[in-house]
């Protein structure tokens, strides 16, 4: 089971000769089960084309974790981040997809109360 924890968007990294650093931190976490995924994405493209720059995972301690990298270039980035509780690396919005099986589940208790159509008008 996943849980999106937050999108910080186009996270602006500057002064690169050697290579510039970046630190994502992360708190308030209800427990330590699993581990974080952190996805840098370097430009509306690689969005887009959804391949990010790298997907780092980040153990999480005392509920919360801190990922850091020191060898970004210059340029805008967008991060994301993700609980990963099952240490799969696959997020699933699992919210949406119980929505989704309760209400193909109301319909089919519906439609067996109806009955099966018989013809008439």
């Amino acid at each position: 089971m996943k849980k999106l924890l937050f999108v910080l968007v186009f996270a602006s990294v500057a002064f690169a000769q050697t290579g510039t650093k970046l630190t994502v931190s992360i708190s308030g976490l209800d427990n330590d089960t699993g581990q974080l995924i952190v996805s840098v994405w370097p430009g509306e493209q690689s969005w887009n084309d959804k391949q990010p720059l790298g997907r780092f995972p980040v153990p999480i301690s005392n509920g919360g974790a801190v990922w850091t990298s020191e060898s970004l270039a210059a340029g805008t980035y967008a991060v994301t981040v993700y609980h990963d509780k099952n240490l799969n690396k696959k997020w699933i919005a699992t919210g949406t997809a119980r929505r989704k099986k309760k209400a193909r589940r109301q319909t089919v208790q519906k439609l067996k109360r109806l009955g099966r159509p018989n013809g008439k008008t």
